[in-house]
């Protein structure tokens, strides 16, 4: 573990964020100004868009951009992707949209004003997932570093901007994505083919990550990529590996690829998965990129040109899985666009 003073980078990139139901928060319909909105990062277009899915004809996404966010400063310029992004209804800063990206961008961002209130510009060797805490700190993990960072971003909002872009480090092979829990009040992590719970204390006045010897799981396989809650129930998290999604009980350890509509939900190669309380799941994967020559060499394993929207059919008794297609934008991720953490 060390703790260093970093200069702020960011890559923006591409990533979908799931539908939007009056019961995904408190106030997350008077929030989003209405319900079915979709947040998606582009890769190729490196900004943050929000959709309103419920004037989706089933054919062109951009038709329904209503909200978008592009960071501006000239370091943040460096190309890459967009890997990690979440909504919060955070009581620090307020609602936010956090992002990371692949060459090491990260940043809060107010919704729906769209003001950078925080940023980094470089979090890691390839972050791919960020998280806030309660605190108003921030933790971004990194794949190829194998890293875990918690900054003390809370220091932003006392004018200390210097202190706000400290963090201090642990390693964590692979790490891919991070989830703060407050039921166990646990940060929970995966990468390769382990998922830890993280608790967070204070030591001289700052904050600390400790591994907990009690709860956690194995995946089956390797390549653990995705880590999302279940908003249906809160027992429950979605862990999307390299050959499965798999259901995980927080209170047994259990980790399965057998669950109701697993024979829809459970996918190989999935890059983000989610639900919301509505009973919708949303997911996606690569199939092949798109844009430039540039584009498609570069974003081709990783990044699509849809999502796929999954509601209750007649009677609830089976899912319906729609393709959203973008036009111009290759997506990344999908999570949840609710905005409490469970």
């Amino acid at each position: 573990m060390k703790r260093v003073a970093k200069r702020m980078v960011v890559a923006v990139s591409l990533l979908v964020v799931s539908l939007c139901f009056s019961s995904c928060g408190n106030n997350a319909a008077e929030t989003t100004k209405g319900s079915n909105y979709v947040l998606a990062a582009c890769a190729n277009e490196k900004r943050v868009v929000l959709y309103d899915m419920a004037t989706y004809d089933g054919e062109n996404l951009d038709n329904n951009e209503v909200w978008s966010f592009q960071p501006t400063a000239p370091e943040a310029d460096n190309g890459g992707g967009m890997s990690g992004v979440k909504y919060r209804e955070d009581t620090v800063f307020g609602d936010v949209v956090i992002v990371c990206a692949s060459r090491g961008y990260a940043g809060i961002v107010s919704y729906p004003e769209g003001e950078v209130l925080w940023e980094v510009y470089d979090s890691g060797d390839n972050p791919h997932a960020i998280e806030i805490l309660p605190s108003g700190n921030v933790v971004v993990a990194a794949s190829e570093g194998g890293t875990l960072r918690l900054y003390n971003s809370s220091a932003v909002l006392q004018n200390d901007t210097e202190a706000s872009v400290t963090y201090k480090e642990y390693n964590f092979m692979n790490a891919h994505g991070v989830l703060w829990d407050p039921e166990y009040d646990v940060l929970w992590v995966v990468g390769g083919s382990e998922l830890n719970a993280y608790t967070v204390s204070e030591d001289g006045g700052t904050e600390e990550l400790q591994i907990s010897d009690n709860l956690g799981g194995r995946l089956p396989g390797l390549n653990g990529h995705d880590l999302s809650a279940d908003f249906m129930d809160s027992q429950y998290l979605w862990v999307a590996g390299g050959k499965h999604v798999y259901h995980f009980d927080k209170k047994t350890g259990e980790m399965s690829d057998v669950y109701e509509h697993s024979d829809i939900l459970d996918r190989p190669m999935i890059k983000g998965f989610g639900n919301n309380p509505e009973g919708n799941y949303f997911f996606c994967f690569p199939n092949g990129g798109r844009g430039t020559e540039w584009e498609k060499e570069n974003y081709s394993t990783w990044s699509t040109d849809r999502f796929y929207f999954c509601f209750p059919g007649d009677e609830g008794s089976s899912l319906v899985a729609q393709q959203c297609v973008s036009q111009t934008c290759a997506y990344y991720k999908v999570v949840s666009f609710c905005g409490n953490y469970q």
